[in-house]
């Protein structure tokens, strides 16, 4: 091979590996895939959210009706290797239908650290199925599918034809009635309203009200006919059998209503 030949060959086999280089490089760039560090966004929908594992969690525990528009959820706190418990946020997934929750939409989300939320504008004697999942600070859901339902109440309590005659039966009888006011608590017929509803509690410092219009866990009455988070004294009825479950609800019911004097 004379000289220019051979200059011409190299001159080829140079182009070649140039190419091949740019080639190699190009291909790198504009490769799709997975990210191997988790750095993506997403998050919420079943998983896939920015590193870590999703949070261990058991689910809704509880439900309470909560008159004819709410209803209250509870749940026991998820453990994550991302966020505390006290960071973890819920995702609450409402439907009307068993099964039929849509998981890439919540109906709502609770505050971080939050164990119950209430949700509200729901529709009168109407059932609803519900599933909460728990969800950190880098977008990890929990996938869990544990159901429960409850359903609205019919109609709105009423003071006087609900509450009061379980009042008269359980509380006012040589306790809370017109010249044996225990507690300077008078809840004889025609005096309830104005005896419980925003009153503040005589036995609370820092002050919580008897009853709270639309929130019967702020409300300190519930409190004491449950005897749970008493600020002092004792169960009511006071050295008688508690209310009836349903009863209490009755009276929830009311409150969450609005606690109207009807």
């Amino acid at each position: 091979m004379n000289r220019k030949n051979t200059r011409q060959s190299f001159y080829h086999l140079l182009l070649v590996a140039l190419v091949l280089t740019l080639a190699s490089c190009g291909g790198s760039s504009s490769s799709g895939g997975a990210d191997p560090i988790g750095t993506g966004g997403g998050g919420g929908g079943g998983g896939g959210g920015g590193g870590g594992s999703n949070p261990v969690f058991g689910g809704v525990t509880s439900l309470e009706q909560a008159g004819t528009t709410r209803m209250v959820v509870y749940w026991a706190a998820a453990t994550d290797d991302v966020s505390s418990s006290a960071n973890i946020t819920y995702n609450i997934y409402l439907a009307t239908a068993t099964g039929a929750q849509n998981f890439a939409a919540p109906t709502a989300v609770s505050a971080q650290g939050a164990a119950y939320v209430v949700l509200s504008g729901l529709v009168a004697n109407t059932g609803y199925f519900i599933v909460v999942r728990a969800q950190d600070e880098a977008m990890n859901e929990d996938t869990n599918t544990i159901q429960m339902a409850v359903s609205t109440a019919t109609t709105v309590t009423s003071l006087s034809g609900d509450v009061q005659p379980i009042l008269d039966n359980d509380c006012t009888l040589g306790c809370h009635t017109t010249g044996i006011t225990i507690a300077n608590l008078d809840l004889a017929i025609d005096m309830t309203y104005g005896e419980i509803v925003n009153v503040n509690s005589r036995q609370c410092s820092p002050v919580k009200k008897m009853v709270v219009p639309n929130d019967a866990i702020a409300s300190y009455f519930i409190n004491k006919l449950t005897g749970i988070s008493m600020c002092s004294g004792s169960l009511m009825p006071s050295g008688a059998i508690a209310l009836a479950g349903a009863d209490i609800q009755t009276i929830k019911n009311w409150i969450w209503d609005g606690a109207l004097d009807n």
